[in-house]
């Protein structure tokens, strides 16, 4: 059986995860959407039209200009193939303070960036940048990520309005992911950050999409993290607020692998040249909702 799996990065641990797993697989060498050149894209569609089992994220017919929107990849196939589509695999609820930063261009700000080289990736911490902006000490963020008592509403709130989200994007795509969020995001760490699933929620949706497609379950070999090279914990009182069972205390990030030391020098960077960046963030909802906390203290 041949498998063509497009999407975003998500796509590549996919197509990992594919040649993992027992039986004869042939997965196609897709790069990610962002990725891919005007010159690949005959390549693309022949590897399409040649599959039997087309798994496919939702894509703009106008994205990139390269014309391969979700429908006109589906136009292409076999007529025997099955093309499932499936949603971004993106779920804040485990991560209130985790985000993109963007700046007053509408840019996001990474190490890239002019003038953020110091950063230590692409990713925010909204809790810290919030107490740069009020002028809190690294104490208080910490206090915070281990209070449940403060942090009950806006972590049911994040939950909720994440679980929200996804029911949105997934209702065009016939693979849904809430239902195994809401089934097994208690028991088992299913993502690292909000957009890098874990193995074991990439798992789950193989899983889901071999019964979609109507394929005899598989077994999968072990294999490393696909996703992480970054590991975001899940603070203790977000754990606590959700009932979290599973071990939360895994933390990668760049040259971090403690969550105290990264927060130090981070609060520093923003409060020694992260005005500008308070300022383009102020009216992001995790911002406010971490500016919200802090001012309580």
């Amino acid at each position: 059986m041949k498998v063509a799996i497009i999407g975003n990065c998500q796509s590549a641990a996919l197509q990992k995860i594919f040649r993992a797993a027992s039986g004869n697989i042939n997965v196609a060498p897709i790069k990610p959407v962002h990725m891919l050149s005007t010159t690949e894209i005959p390549s693309l569609y022949e590897e399409v039209s040649g599959s039997d089992l087309i798994l496919c994220q939702p894509i703009s017919p106008t994205y990139r200009g390269l014309g391969i929107g979700t429908e006109s990849l589906k136009s292409i196939k076999k007529t025997n193939a099955n093309f499932i589509t499936i949603p971004n695999i993106h779920f804040d609820g485990f991560f209130p303070f985790l985000m993109y930063a963007k700046n007053k261009l509408g840019d996001h700000v990474t190490p890239k960036t002019p003038g953020y080289a110091v950063l230590p990736g692409d990713y925010h911490d909204s809790a810290v940048m919030a107490a740069a902006a009020i002028g809190r000490p690294q104490n208080e963020i910490s206090d915070l990520m281990r209070s449940a008592e403060l942090l009950r509403n806006s972590v049911s709130e994040n939950w909720n309005k994440s679980l929200a989200a996804i029911n949105e994007r997934e209702a065009i795509c016939d693979l849904k992911i809430s239902p195994i969020i809401e089934k097994h995001g208690y028991e088992h760490q299913l993502f690292w950050t909000f957009n890098h699933p874990t193995n074991k929620m990439l798992d789950f949706v193989l899983a889901e999409l071999f019964r979609l497609s109507g394929l005899d379950p598989i077994s999968i070999k072990h294999h490393p993290e696909y996703l992480g090279e970054i590991k975001w914990s899940v603070a203790e009182g977000v754990k606590e607020v959700l009932g979290l069972q599973f071990h939360t205390n895994d933390y990668k990030y760049g040259k971090y692998s403690d969550y105290d030391l990264y927060m130090s020098e981070l609060l520093s960077i923003y409060a020694e040249r992260g005005a500008d960046l308070i300022e383009s963030n102020r009216n992001e909802y995790k911002f406010k909702l971490a500016y919200d906390l802090m001012a309580i203290k």
